[in-house]
Parts: C-alpha cells; sequence; structure tokens
C-alpha cells in the first residue's frame, strides 16, 4: 500500500476523537507533487490536513498541506529557537522549492 493509499484510507474518528478524514482536496494537493524525496515524511493531521515533516542539520521543516488547497509552511532553527513561517495557497512549485531548498521565497 502506497503512503497516499494510507492517507486516502483514514476515516473521520481514526486519530482520534473528533478528526476528520483527509481532506479530498488534500489528497488533490499530494498527488500532484508526484514522488516526494524519501527524507520527507508524511504525517496525516486530525483536521483533516496533511503535514510534511523533515530535518536538515539544526533546522526542522514542516509543509502542511491543508483543506481548501491552502499551504502552512515553517522552519524552526531548533538552535537558536528562530521560527519563521507563511500561509498561501497551495502552489506546487512553491512546496516543491522548499523541500529542495529549505526556501519559499525565490531568492
Amino acid at each position: 500500500m502506497s503512503k497516499l493509499d494510507a492517507l486516502s484510507a483514514i476515516r473521520a474518528g481514526d486519530l482520534g476523537p473528533n478528526s476528520e478524514a483527509i481532506s479530498p482536496d488534500v489528497l488533490d494537493d499530494l498527488r500532484s507533487l508526484g514522488r516526494l524525496s524519501g527524507f520527507v515524511q508524511a504525517v496525516p493531521t486530525a483536521d483533516g490536513a496533511v503535514a510534511l515533516e523533515w530535518q536538515y542539520g539544526r533546522v526542522e521543516y514542516t509543509a502542511k498541506i491543508e483543506p481548501g488547497h491552502r499551504l502552512f509552511m515553517c522552519t524552526d532553527d531548533t538552535v537558536t529557537d528562530e521560527l519563521e513561517e507563511t500561509e498561501t495557497d497551495f502552489d506546487v512549485s512553491l512546496l516543491t522549492r522548499f523541500v529542495e531548498s529549505g526556501r519559499w521565497a525565490s531568492s
């Protein structure tokens, strides 16, 4: 079973009381990504979203694909505790850049 199949199989209540099934638009957005790098973990959340998580050096990265075709991205330096975050409409090229470079701005 693929990770996408496993995420698709999650139903309301599977992740705890009042948890939601993974939203169909979240699954569509995930499909548009194609294959993710092996270092990226896809973690279902109780609000019907999927968080993509990985760490590089001392920085933890999160990209949460949310219902309504929304995207939340965050970097957390585990040494300095410096936190940066942004939220925007889902954009596959933006998310790909974030996964590949750790940046959401093209600079």
